[in-house]
């Protein structure tokens, strides 16, 4: 009889929770971790966090595809400022040439002269110099907070500006004519930021050699679209100039009247294409993450990046020129993408050039979507940083279940998603915005490094505090 007591006792579940609270707990909140676990998947161990040093040649496409993607607006914006000076008509053409390859090489002597600042910063920081830690160090909280609200923002609009510009270099891809990019782009940008925070909320890393495949190939589909673009003519591969547009609509209006002496045209046009150099400093951040000698390999990597960077930078410009090409932006509209019009014509849309158009394309789409990824990777972690120094919600400094900072990870996408509905998606009203910040990350940074050599003095610190100094102005 006691027996059967005891078993009917066993069978009684409201009997066994009121003795076991911590197992009913556990049955109500199961929906909620049933649906946590859709989101963010299993727990990972802290010790799984990826503690994997790497080679320089997968350093180079994790650090730099941020700005190397950045040929694919930088360019595109300086032809965009002087089409809409009205530069782009017939009976400018020399003007509109010389002004294209002026500009272009200025922002070129400036790549330089902040690269060579930042391999400063390597060596001066050598377990990693970001803006904020470089500008609190040196100039004190105040000017560091402003170095990382700066940087904030830099990740926000990289994400946004990414996105977009990906998106503008297909909607105009036959293949993909019957998506409809163009006329849907919030939705598709929106719902590519939407996937990149969930996956990042699973703790998405870098996944090397993934990251790497699609940045190497933009790279190499550039170098022979401008290498066939320079040496085609004279070998006789035909160009097909019907896809470069070499006009704007007739309701546009445009006033050439003194464009090609205006300093203001030309500053306007300088300071959107120096765009180009929106991911300069991640190099200087990641130090930590290189194998031995690290600061020595951070550096080589950043000369890597300055030449591939500049060297397209200049096939792209010398190409646009070279082609007439002519790109303008109005009320959310605008012409295609320069780097289509270019692979365009240097390849062609049908036969065995659409091949090479069509992966040019394409890698320029993804090599952008790893660019957004690598402001899904910096900017909880800075925001992390940011809320253990008391500056944030402390929040903002917990791992989630699979290793990720999630608190930072929704912001970053809820931000970006802002951005890309107020300005239409579109990548031409996104720039302006995204220069700000990132003209004042690299101001701060580089006169902290200057401060910095002058209280460490060391090896020819001088002609360091000179170079950095003069990286700051030139910002």
């Amino acid at each position: 009889m006691s027996q059967e007591i005891i078993n009917k006792t066993n069978n009684n579940p409201e009997k066994n929770c009121s003795e076991n609270p911590d197992q009913h707990i556990f049955q109500k909140n199961l929906p909620w971790r049933l649906a946590r676990r859709l989101i963010y998947g299993e727990p990972l161990e802290t010790k799984e966090q990826n503690v994997n040093r790497l080679r320089k040649l997968l350093a180079l496409p994790i650090f730099c595809s941020d700005a190397i993607s950045s040929v694919a607006y930088g360019p595109q914006q300086i032809l965009l400022a002087l089409t809409m000076a009205g530069l782009w008509m017939p009976g400018l053409a020399v003007a509109y040439s010389q002004e294209v390859t002026l500009i272009s090489a200025c922002i070129i002597i400036v790549l330089v002269l902040v690269a060579l600042s930042y391999s400063q910063t390597i060596f001066g920081y050598p377990s990693g110099g970001g803006s904020y830690i470089v500008t609190k160090d040196n100039l004190g909280n105040r000017l560091g907070l402003l170095a990382a609200a700066a940087l904030l923002i830099d990740y926000v609009l990289c994400v946004s500006v990414s996105i977009a510009s990906g998106l503008q270099n297909l909607k105009d891809v036959p293949v993909l004519a019957a998506c409809h990019i163009g006329e849907h782009m919030v939705a598709y940008a929106v719902g590519a930021i939407l996937i990149m925070t969930w996956l990042n909320l699973r703790g998405l890393k870098e996944p090397g050699v993934l990251f790497a495949l699609p940045v190497y190939l933009f790279i190499g589909m550039c170098y022979l679209m401008i290498l066939i673009g320079l040496l085609g003519p004279f070998i006789g591969w035909q160009l097909h100039r019907e896809y470069a547009n070499q006009a704007v609509p007739q309701n546009l209006q445009t006033n050439a009247t003194m464009a090609a002496f205006s300093l203001a045209i030309f500053l306007r046009a300088f300071a959107t294409g120096c765009s180009a150099l929106t991911g300069v400093e991640c190099v200087s951040n990641g130090i930590p993450a290189f194998k031995d000698p690290q600061s020595k390999n951070a550096a080589i990597t950043l000369a890597w990046m300055a030449f591939i960077l500049g060297t397209i930078f200049i096939g792209i410009a010398w190409l646009s020129v070279n082609l007439h090409i002519v790109y303008w932006e109005s009320g959310g509209s605008s012409a295609a993408a320069v780097i289509d019009q270019i692979s365009g014509t240097v390849f062609g849309k049908s036969g065995f050039g659409s091949i090479l158009y069509n992966l040019t394309q394409f890698s320029t789409a993804l090599i952008l979507l790893v660019a957004a990824q690598t402001s899904f990777a910096d900017f909880p972690r800075v925001t992390s940083i940011l809320a253990r120094d008391g500056y944030m919600p402390r929040q903002l400094s917990n791992l989630g279940d699979r290793l990720a900072f999630d608190n930072g990870v929704v912001a970053l996408g809820f931000f970006s998603i802002l951005f890309i509905i107020a300005k239409k998606g579109s990548v031409d009203l996104l720039i302006p915005f995204f220069t700000i910040g990132v003209f004042q990350a690299f101001t701060l940074s580089q006169f902290g490094m200057v401060k910095h050599w002058f209280k460490e003095k060391g090896k020819n610190w001088r002609t360091k505090a000179i170079l950095n100094g003069l990286g700051g102005w030139l910002h």
